[in-house]
């Protein structure tokens, strides 16, 4: 009765072996997909960090140019002549008394 189950069970031994390995190929292929899914999200998350920061930097360089570009065209026109210090005597300063 042996001589008949040794083919049958060579047999189910080889099948399963065929079985184990595509199982490992499986989970090999998954575990690929997922790592490189994950790569795929750190690049894409650096990406959309890259451009915001860019376009906040651009948008602040153009802020700062406008306002040099509003300061320097309130010191054209107006403020003081002259070399002054720009102190001035009050009317009701005391002044000394002298020949006049």
């Amino acid at each position: 009765m042996e001589d008949r189950f040794e083919p049958m069970e060579a047999e189910f031994k080889k099948i399963m072996e065929e079985r184990e390995v595509l199982h490992r190929q499986q989970m090999l292929k998954e575990r690929e997909a997922l790592r490189r899914a994950r790569a795929v999200r750190t690049i894409q998350a650096w990406w959309r960090t890259f451009r915001v920061k860019k376009a906040i930097r651009i948008k602040y360089q153009k802020l700062e140019k406008q306002r040099l570009k509003e300061l320097k065209k309130k010191g054209k026109k107006g403020g003081k002549k002259g070399k002054g210090g720009g102190e001035k005597e009050p009317k009701d300063a005391a002044k000394p008394k002298g020949k006049k």
